[in-house]
């Protein structure tokens, strides 16, 4: 997961809120940044989840809550504008 990775991290949720993409209804999840593995350091990071309170998310990956505690490895996505998840979900393991 690493090679395909552009950012490896553990964050902390801070905040999410429902957002629409070409490719479905999901989330954009504010993580707090507490370390990073690999990449470009940062404060914070924005990553996109598919699923929000309207939308039910995979069962593999349920949607991400403020206060949890997440090792994830995540690609930057085509707009520039936050990250996604490496292989949908199998780059995410919930810390706490």
């Amino acid at each position: 997961m690493a090679a395909d990775a552009d950012l490896v991290l553990t964050g902390t949720v801070v905040s999410t809120e429902a957002y629409s993409t070409d490719t479905g209804e999901g989330s954009l999840v504010e993580l707090s940044v507490d370390s990073v593995q690999q990449g470009d350091a940062v404060d914070s990071v924005t990553v996109f989840q598919y699923g929000n309170d309207e939308v039910a998310p995979p069962d593999e990956f349920p949607l991400m809550q403020p206060g949890e505690q997440y090792k994830l490895y995540l690609y930057a996505d085509e707009t520039g504008s936050f990250y996604r998840v490496v292989g949908g979900y199998q780059g995410a393991s919930k810390l706490a």
